[in-house]
Protein backbone atom coordinates (compact mmCIF):
# COMPACT_ATOMS: atom_id res chain seq x y z
CA UNK A 1 0.00 0.00 0.00
CA UNK A 2 2.79 2.42 1.17
CA UNK A 3 4.10 1.45 -2.36
CA UNK A 4 1.41 2.57 -4.96
CA UNK A 5 0.67 5.66 -2.68
CA UNK A 6 4.17 6.64 -3.46
CA UNK A 7 3.02 6.11 -7.36
CA UNK A 8 0.02 7.42 -7.28
CA UNK A 9 1.75 10.89 -5.46
CA UNK A 10 4.57 11.01 -8.40
CA UNK A 11 2.09 10.68 -10.71
CA UNK A 12 -0.19 13.42 -9.62
CA UNK A 13 3.08 15.65 -9.57
CA UNK A 14 3.98 15.09 -12.68
CA UNK A 15 0.36 16.09 -14.08
CA UNK A 16 0.47 18.98 -12.13
CA UNK A 17 3.79 19.77 -13.31
CA UNK A 18 2.30 19.66 -16.77
CA UNK A 19 -0.67 21.77 -15.84
CA UNK A 20 1.41 24.15 -14.82
CA UNK A 21 3.63 24.30 -18.00
CA UNK A 22 0.36 24.51 -20.23
CA UNK A 23 -0.84 28.00 -18.48
CA UNK A 24 1.94 29.77 -19.33
CA UNK A 25 1.34 31.80 -22.26
CA UNK A 26 4.16 31.77 -24.88
CA UNK A 27 5.38 34.21 -26.41
CA UNK A 28 3.17 35.49 -29.10
CA UNK A 29 5.27 36.14 -32.76
CA UNK A 30 5.43 39.59 -33.65
CA UNK A 31 3.05 40.44 -36.98
CA UNK A 32 4.63 42.97 -39.38
CA UNK A 33 2.07 45.62 -40.96
CA UNK A 34 2.48 48.27 -42.44
CA UNK A 35 0.60 51.61 -41.74
CA UNK A 36 -0.74 54.40 -44.63
CA UNK A 37 -3.03 57.00 -45.08
CA UNK A 38 -5.01 57.87 -47.92
CA UNK A 39 -6.28 61.28 -49.56
CA UNK A 40 -8.55 62.13 -52.04
CA UNK A 41 -9.83 65.64 -53.07
CA UNK A 42 -12.28 67.04 -55.43
CA UNK A 43 -13.67 70.50 -56.11
CA UNK A 44 -17.42 71.20 -56.69
CA UNK A 45 -19.42 74.56 -57.27
CA UNK A 46 -21.79 75.19 -55.09
CA UNK A 47 -25.27 75.56 -55.44
CA UNK A 48 -26.74 75.81 -52.28
CA UNK A 49 -26.22 79.40 -50.84
CA UNK A 50 -27.68 80.80 -47.71
CA UNK A 51 -28.86 84.37 -47.25
CA UNK A 52 -29.93 85.94 -44.17
CA UNK A 53 -31.69 89.20 -44.76
CA UNK A 54 -33.43 91.29 -41.35
CA UNK A 55 -35.92 93.41 -42.21
CA UNK A 56 -36.53 96.63 -39.74
CA UNK A 57 -39.29 99.41 -39.16
CA UNK A 58 -38.35 102.73 -39.86
CA UNK A 59 -39.38 106.04 -39.99
CA UNK A 60 -40.13 107.97 -43.19
CA UNK A 61 -40.50 111.44 -43.39
CA UNK A 62 -44.23 112.81 -43.95
CA UNK A 63 -45.68 109.39 -43.11
CA UNK A 64 -44.38 108.15 -39.39
CA UNK A 65 -42.58 104.82 -38.96
CA UNK A 66 -43.31 101.95 -41.63
CA UNK A 67 -44.74 99.20 -39.97
CA UNK A 68 -43.17 95.86 -39.68
CA UNK A 69 -46.69 94.36 -41.59
CA UNK A 70 -46.07 96.82 -44.73
CA UNK A 71 -42.44 95.73 -44.70
CA UNK A 72 -42.66 92.22 -44.82
CA UNK A 73 -45.64 92.10 -47.72
CA UNK A 74 -43.77 94.28 -49.88
CA UNK A 75 -40.57 91.55 -48.87
CA UNK A 76 -42.58 88.58 -49.68
CA UNK A 77 -43.75 89.79 -53.14
CA UNK A 78 -39.84 90.82 -54.04
CA UNK A 79 -39.51 87.32 -53.56
CA UNK A 80 -41.92 86.14 -55.94
CA UNK A 81 -41.10 88.66 -58.22
CA UNK A 82 -37.62 87.62 -57.86
CA UNK A 83 -38.65 83.92 -59.12
CA UNK A 84 -37.69 82.51 -55.63
CA UNK A 85 -39.89 79.19 -54.44
CA UNK A 86 -41.54 79.59 -51.07
CA UNK A 87 -40.12 76.58 -50.03
CA UNK A 88 -36.64 78.65 -49.78
CA UNK A 89 -37.46 80.90 -47.51
CA UNK A 90 -38.20 80.77 -44.04
CA UNK A 91 -38.23 82.88 -40.45
CA UNK A 92 -35.46 82.28 -38.15
CA UNK A 93 -36.27 85.32 -35.80
CA UNK A 94 -37.77 88.30 -34.50
CA UNK A 95 -37.00 90.71 -32.23
CA UNK A 96 -37.57 94.85 -31.42
CA UNK A 97 -35.47 97.92 -29.96
CA UNK A 98 -35.67 101.56 -29.56
CA UNK A 99 -33.13 102.36 -32.87
CA UNK A 100 -30.34 103.35 -30.64
CA UNK A 101 -27.52 101.91 -28.93
CA UNK A 102 -27.68 101.22 -25.57
CA UNK A 103 -24.96 103.76 -25.04
CA UNK A 104 -27.30 106.17 -25.90
CA UNK A 105 -30.25 105.83 -23.55
CA UNK A 106 -30.91 109.18 -23.26
CA UNK A 107 -32.20 109.51 -27.09
CA UNK A 108 -33.79 106.18 -26.77
CA UNK A 109 -37.61 106.24 -27.81
CA UNK A 110 -40.57 104.36 -25.79
CA UNK A 111 -41.54 103.04 -28.94
CA UNK A 112 -39.85 99.68 -30.17
CA UNK A 113 -38.74 99.04 -33.42
CA UNK A 114 -39.91 95.83 -34.94
CA UNK A 115 -37.20 93.08 -36.64
CA UNK A 116 -38.07 90.15 -38.62
CA UNK A 117 -34.71 87.94 -39.96
CA UNK A 118 -35.26 85.57 -43.23
CA UNK A 119 -33.22 82.93 -44.32
CA UNK A 120 -33.44 82.14 -48.41
CA UNK A 121 -31.35 78.94 -49.88
CA UNK A 122 -30.21 80.30 -53.55
CA UNK A 123 -29.30 78.12 -56.28
CA UNK A 124 -27.53 80.61 -58.31
CA UNK A 125 -25.55 84.15 -57.60
CA UNK A 126 -28.25 85.00 -60.68
CA UNK A 127 -30.99 84.33 -58.02
CA UNK A 128 -28.98 86.66 -55.35
CA UNK A 129 -28.98 89.52 -58.41
CA UNK A 130 -32.10 89.40 -59.05
CA UNK A 131 -34.15 90.11 -55.46
CA UNK A 132 -31.18 92.75 -54.69
CA UNK A 133 -32.53 94.76 -57.28
CA UNK A 134 -35.95 94.67 -56.04
CA UNK A 135 -35.25 95.11 -52.15
CA UNK A 136 -36.35 98.16 -50.28
CA UNK A 137 -32.95 99.56 -48.80
CA UNK A 138 -34.69 101.47 -45.61
CA UNK A 139 -36.29 98.40 -44.54
CA UNK A 140 -33.53 96.14 -45.26
CA UNK A 141 -31.26 96.53 -42.20
CA UNK A 142 -28.59 93.39 -43.20
CA UNK A 143 -27.75 91.14 -45.91
CA UNK A 144 -25.40 88.33 -45.32
CA UNK A 145 -24.64 85.21 -47.21
CA UNK A 146 -24.39 82.64 -44.04
CA UNK A 147 -23.19 79.75 -45.78
CA UNK A 148 -22.21 78.54 -49.01
CA UNK A 149 -22.32 74.70 -49.62
CA UNK A 150 -23.59 71.50 -51.81
CA UNK A 151 -26.92 70.12 -52.03
CA UNK A 152 -25.11 66.33 -52.68
CA UNK A 153 -21.95 67.30 -50.42
CA UNK A 154 -22.70 63.82 -48.43
CA UNK A 155 -22.66 62.11 -51.11
CA UNK A 156 -19.35 63.02 -52.48
CA UNK A 157 -18.13 62.85 -49.38
CA UNK A 158 -19.13 59.35 -49.13
CA UNK A 159 -17.27 58.42 -52.45
CA UNK A 160 -14.34 60.18 -51.48
CA UNK A 161 -13.96 57.85 -48.60
CA UNK A 162 -13.72 55.12 -50.72
CA UNK A 163 -11.33 56.65 -53.18
CA UNK A 164 -8.88 57.73 -50.44
CA UNK A 165 -9.04 54.34 -48.94
CA UNK A 166 -8.18 52.37 -52.44
CA UNK A 167 -5.11 55.37 -52.23
CA UNK A 168 -4.22 53.94 -49.28
CA UNK A 169 -4.27 50.46 -50.84
CA UNK A 170 -2.38 51.24 -53.16
CA UNK A 171 0.46 53.16 -51.12
CA UNK A 172 0.85 50.37 -48.94
CA UNK A 173 1.34 47.91 -51.87
CA UNK A 174 4.42 49.82 -53.48
CA UNK A 175 6.10 50.90 -50.14
CA UNK A 176 5.69 46.97 -49.40
CA UNK A 177 7.22 46.09 -52.72
CA UNK A 178 10.18 48.60 -51.83
CA UNK A 179 11.01 45.82 -49.77
CA UNK A 180 10.31 42.63 -51.67
CA UNK A 181 7.11 41.96 -49.35
CA UNK A 182 3.28 41.98 -50.06
CA UNK A 183 0.27 43.21 -48.53
CA UNK A 184 -2.44 40.87 -46.78
CA UNK A 185 -5.88 41.57 -45.08
CA UNK A 186 -6.85 45.09 -43.58
CA UNK A 187 -6.58 44.72 -40.10
CA UNK A 188 -8.05 48.03 -39.05
CA UNK A 189 -9.26 51.04 -40.89
CA UNK A 190 -10.12 54.84 -40.09
CA UNK A 191 -11.16 58.15 -41.10
CA UNK A 192 -9.27 61.23 -40.02
CA UNK A 193 -10.51 63.81 -38.67
CA UNK A 194 -11.49 66.30 -40.96
CA UNK A 195 -14.07 68.30 -42.91
CA UNK A 196 -14.18 70.13 -46.81
CA UNK A 197 -12.78 73.75 -46.68
CA UNK A 198 -14.88 76.62 -46.64
CA UNK A 199 -15.12 78.59 -50.12
CA UNK A 200 -14.17 81.55 -50.27
CA UNK A 201 -16.27 84.31 -52.45
CA UNK A 202 -15.95 87.71 -53.66
CA UNK A 203 -17.17 90.59 -51.50
CA UNK A 204 -20.84 90.34 -51.67
CA UNK A 205 -22.73 94.25 -50.42
CA UNK A 206 -25.97 94.78 -51.39
CA UNK A 207 -25.83 98.64 -51.16
CA UNK A 208 -22.64 99.20 -52.71
CA UNK A 209 -23.84 97.22 -56.14
CA UNK A 210 -26.77 98.96 -56.15
CA UNK A 211 -24.58 102.22 -56.13
CA UNK A 212 -21.99 101.50 -58.30
CA UNK A 213 -23.99 100.13 -60.62
CA UNK A 214 -22.81 96.39 -61.16
CA UNK A 215 -24.68 93.84 -61.80
CA UNK A 216 -22.35 91.19 -62.18
CA UNK A 217 -22.84 87.80 -60.76
CA UNK A 218 -20.52 87.47 -57.42
CA UNK A 219 -17.85 85.22 -58.05
CA UNK A 220 -17.74 82.10 -55.65
CA UNK A 221 -14.84 79.85 -55.58
CA UNK A 222 -15.33 76.02 -55.73
CA UNK A 223 -15.84 73.80 -52.81
CA UNK A 224 -12.59 71.94 -51.93
CA UNK A 225 -13.77 68.94 -50.16
CA UNK A 226 -10.69 66.66 -48.87
CA UNK A 227 -11.46 62.91 -47.20
CA UNK A 228 -8.04 60.90 -45.32
CA UNK A 229 -8.31 57.03 -44.45
CA UNK A 230 -5.87 55.64 -42.26
CA UNK A 231 -5.71 51.67 -43.22
CA UNK A 232 -3.38 48.97 -41.13
CA UNK A 233 -2.11 46.13 -43.66
CA UNK A 234 -0.68 42.73 -42.46
CA UNK A 235 3.17 42.71 -44.26
CA UNK A 236 4.03 38.94 -46.05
Amino acid sequence: MEFMKRIILSVSSVLLAFASFAQIELPKPVSKTISVKGTAEMEVVPDEIHVLITLKEYEKKGKGKIDITSITNGFLNSIKKAGIADSSVKLVSMGGDSGYPWWKKKQQKDELYASKTYEIVFNSPARINALVDLLDDESTENFVIAEVTHSRINEYRKQLRIDALKAAKEKAGYLAAALDQTIGSALSVSESDNGFAVPVFANYMRSSMKESGNTSEPEFKKIAITMEMNAVFELR
